[in-house]
């Protein structure tokens, strides 16, 4: 597996809406998550369902869309 940093990403990503900026180290945390969890080999709807969230969240969690609070972050860590 290749080893992405936040750098890699560019400075600030754009949605469909202008107002909306993603980070690019939400981005990497995304990547982070989707990789354990691809190799974990759950779906996305099994680590909602861990984790309290929907697998539509964990779409937004993995893509950069929204941000992972460090709460969740570490409870999804300790399960």
């Amino acid at each position: 597996m290749t080893t992405t940093t936040p750098q890699d990403y560019g400075t600030i990503f754009f949605t469909s809406k202008l107002t909306s900026r993603i980070s690019p180290v939400d981005v990497y945390v995304g990547t982070l998550i989707r990789a354990r969890r691809k190799e974990l080999k759950i779906s996305q709807t099994s680590l909602g369902r861990q984790i309290g969230v929907t697998f539509q969240q964990i779409q937004k969690y993995e893509s950069g869309a929204n941000r992972i609070s460090l709460g969740r972050f570490f409870s999804s860590a300790a399960d």
